[in-house]
């Protein structure tokens, strides 16, 4: 990035490398890491667009990142902070879709295991079922991790009696809700993802197999 690189197209080219690595660690080569590869890289792929669509339309223009002026003095005025921004949104979110990713997958696989002949719309509605349960205590994670890094900015604003209005209209504080909203937006859709994807791989690897068509649904 330093070297003028397009940092959108950097991160995630990074962001993918790391989620198949770790994925093929945790999991070996099999079907349970595909699943949750999949299902993790469509929605870091939605969360950088959402990035890209939300920070244009809120006009964040990267501004409020840390060590702004001697990162643009270092890079020769190379780097574009809007693009970076967007970045490093979609990078910090990674982590929790693969975490998420990764547990439909393993549960989904395990009810395959257990019952080999459900049909693909059952194994489906038991994904969407894990997801569920799942997506409420970790996007109240990713706000809190997001919210308790500015708890002091938070106070200090509340002790100067300043405007809501004029709170939420401050770059710094505009930006750090988009990263929690798009957040939230990413781990919303990378379960029905990963449960769509689980649904298809597990099931037609088992027509693959025996050659026969699945039991009516």
């Amino acid at each position: 990035m330093l070297l003028g690189w397009p940092p959108v197209w950097v991160t995630l080219a990074i962001v993918t490398f790391l989620t198949a690595m770790i994925d093929f660690l945790v999991a070996g080569f099999s079907r349970r890491a595909m699943i949750a590869l999949t299902g993790s890289l469509l929605g870091t792929a939605l969360t950088c667009a959402l990035a890209v669509i939300f920070g244009n339309l809120l006009k964040i223009d990267g501004g409020s990142l840390p060590y702004v002026v001697p990162l643009i003095a270092q890079s020769g005025m190379k780097i574009s902070l809007k693009d970076l921004f967007f970045s490093m949104v979609f990078l910090a979110n990674s982590g929790a879709l693969m975490d998420l990713s990764m547990d439909i997958a393993s549960a989904s696989e395990e009810v395959y295991l257990q019952n080999p002949s459900i049909t693909h719309k059952a194994l489906l509605k038991c994904g969407f079922s894990v997801g569920r349960s799942v997506i409420g205590t970790m996007t109240t994670t990713l706000m809190l991790a997001y919210s308790g890094s500015y708890l002091s900015l938070m106070m200090y604003f509340a002790g100067q009696g300043t405007p809501v209005i004029d709170v939420v209209n401050l770059k710094y504080v505009a930006s750090e809700i988009l990263t929690t909203l798009v957040g939230s937006f990413g781990l919303v859709t990378v379960a029905p993802f990963t449960a769509v994807a689980a649904a298809a791989v597990l099931t037609s690897s088992r027509r693959a197999r025996t050659g026969t068509a699945p039991a009516p649904e």
